[in-house]
């Protein structure tokens, strides 16, 4: 009997402490189940602007003046001091970045090489001469401006981007650009359906004027190579050389040949677009020929005396070259008129 109430004792005291014997700990009654964070979606990326700048005038010095007329396609037209225009065909537009620049392909006209031009919204000062070769006046304020006495002592405009030029032959050209809607012919958004306006038959009125292709070109290829184009008809020159001068009719080419490692040696040779023959006019240490406005006459720089003199001669008589200024002189840029060169020495 005695030992039957010492084991209901025992199990009253064990089903009166069940977590003390398995080592459980009842929660308490403060703690409280942190919050669930509910991720918020993604945004979405900003979108990148499709409208591309167009109607420029892009201007610059460097190296020399030059300019571009960036149209509706893009590129139409790349203007340089003392050289003729070359036609432009664009190609393509893409952004770049942040959608403030852009890039612009196109291709020249007359030789096929690629035309890049990097085009960016920022804040760009002319420099000196920059604009000389504008096609077209600026508004009518500007205009006045530069009518004034002191136009030449006032500062340089401030342009709204900044313009790479990157052709693939001549090289590279920086400056500014501007809008210059001026510059394009007027577009007008009307339907073609109107049989009344008898005036939007007709093709706009282009302000670019005194534009001519040029009758020919000549250049350089990547591999050195002298290449004359004329139209749709292209050849290689057999011989290597530089210092490409083409008569006015396109028809016959002038250029230098070197003839010793020095470079002291050289040959001005003359070579023929119809029969594909080439000539050696001249030898020694000579250099830079020009045709004269008429292509009857040649001038070229020759060293005598440790200076550079320039010499004339008929092209049918070379041998019978006459001197023309026998002072010392740095480069020969070209005929003025029949009569008169244009050349450059140490000071002038």
């Amino acid at each position: 009997m005695r030992s039957l109430l010492l084991a209901c004792s025992l199990l009253l005291v064990i089903g009166s402490q069940p977590s003390a014997l398995f080592g459980q700990t009842a929660p308490k009654p403060s703690q409280k189940p942190s919050p669930q964070v509910s991720k918020s979606p993604a945004a979405p990326q900003s979108p990148q602007s499709t409208h591309y700048p167009i109607l420029l005038l892009g201007h610059g010095a460097d190296p020399i003046p030059w300019s571009v007329l960036i149209g509706q396609k893009g590129p139409e037209r790349f203007d340089r001091g003392n050289y003729p225009p070359i036609a432009l065909d664009p190609v393509s537009v893409s952004g770049e970045g942040s959608g403030e620049a852009w890039a612009y392909h196109a291709k020249d006209s007359a030789t096929g090489s690629d035309v890049t031009i990097h085009l960016t919204r920022e804040p760009c000062i002319d420099a000196p001469g920059s604009a000389a070769l504008e096609l077209a006046p600026k508004p009518a304020a500007n205009s006045a401006k530069a009518a004034s006495p002191a136009s030449n002592s006032s500062p340089p405009e401030k342009n709204a981007f900044r313009l790479v030029l990157d052709h693939a032959q001549v090289g590279e050209f920086r400056g500014c650009a501007r809008i210059a809607a001026e510059l394009f012919p007027k577009i007008v958004n009307q339907s073609e359906d109107d049989a009344d306006d008898a005036d939007k038959k007709k093709p706009p009125v282009a302000t670019i004027k005194i534009f001519k292709t040029p009758t020919a070109v000549a250049y350089l290829n990547p591999a050195g190579k002298i290449v004359i184009s004329r139209g749709t008809a292209k050849k290689f020159v057999p011989a290597t050389g530089a210092e490409l001068a083409l008569s006015h009719d396109g028809k016959k080419l002038l250029f230098t040949r070197n003839d010793s490692k020095m470079g002291s040696e050289r040959t001005i040779i003359l070579y023929e677009f119809d029969t594909g023959r080439s000539k050696d006019l001249v030898h020694g240490t000579v250099r830079q020929a020009f045709w004269s406005p008429d292509d009857s006459r040649v001038a070229y720089l020759q060293s005598q005396d440790q200076k550079w003199r320039v010499l004339s001669s008929a092209l049918n008589a070379p041998e019978s070259a006459t001197p023309l200024y026998t002072g010392s002189l740095d480069s020969l840029n070209g005929w003025i008129d029949g009569h008169t060169l244009l050349a450059a020495d140490p000071q002038n």
